[in-house]
């Protein structure tokens, strides 16, 4: 083997030690997440800040959970709790020795997967109370 590619290997894998599994499997710390309601055109706020009209998709950081509301005038909002769980991709680095791509994994987020990573809410009509009744005087 050449002493220019033997270079090259070494530099290829120190790279592949230092990036974690995960975050190289995932592409990132960021995961989409898609979002429909029943009835479509609902407003859905991720987080108390993202808004989406349904049907939506949206990136959200996989080192989190997080809470959609659903909103339509006509209907009463409806929640959901998207959960962080542990990717398996993780094992990786620890089956490979990477420590640094371990740390990178958990520091970027990307040592998580969000589950559902699809969502579809169907909304109850709301019951608008009637008006009392007035008797004639």
């Amino acid at each position: 083997m050449r002493k220019g590619s033997v270079k090259t290997l070494s530099v290829a894998l120190a790279g592949v030690m230092v990036a974690g599994c995960a975050t190289i499997m995932h592409g990132g710390s960021k995961q989409r997440v898609l979002i429909s309601s029943d009835p479509i055109g609902a407003i859905a706020t991720i987080d108390n800040s993202i808004k989406i009209q349904t049907p939506g998709e949206v990136k959200l950081k996989r080192g989190k959970d997080h809470v959609v509301v659903f909103e339509k005038p006509g209907y009463n909002s409806g929640q959901i709790l998207i959960d962080r769980d542990f990717s398996y991709w993780v094992v990786g680095n620890i089956v490979f020795g990477g420590l640094i791509g371990l740390a990178v994994d958990f520091g970027t987020g990307s040592a998580w997967n969000l589950d559902p990573s699809t969502i579809t809410v169907t909304l109850t009509p709301s019951k608008v109370a009637a008006a009392p009744e007035t008797k004639p005087q």
